[in-house]
């Protein structure tokens, strides 16, 4: 899966946002290193696209898909 960029999150409906915040968290699960720079840098993109609420919404149904990290 490409990265997200300011560019192509402008096509996306929040829905189309979850496959890349479930990678995200399974590499940085892989890692050890939650909250990482790339971590970061999404959450920003979907707050300036969105909102906050939209980066909550994101982010519960991305960890709904990884019940075994919980």
């Amino acid at each position: 899966m490409e990265a997200l960029t300011s560019e192509s999150i402008k096509k996306m409906k929040r829905d189309d946002v979850v496959p890349y915040y479930v990678d995200m968290i399974k590499q940085d699960a892989a890692t050890g290193e939650f909250g990482s720079e790339e971590c970061k840098r999404i959450n920003n993109l979907i707050i300036d696209r969105w909102s906050v609420a939209a980066l909550i919404y994101i982010k519960e149904k991305a960890w709904k898909q990884l019940p075994q990290l919980h």
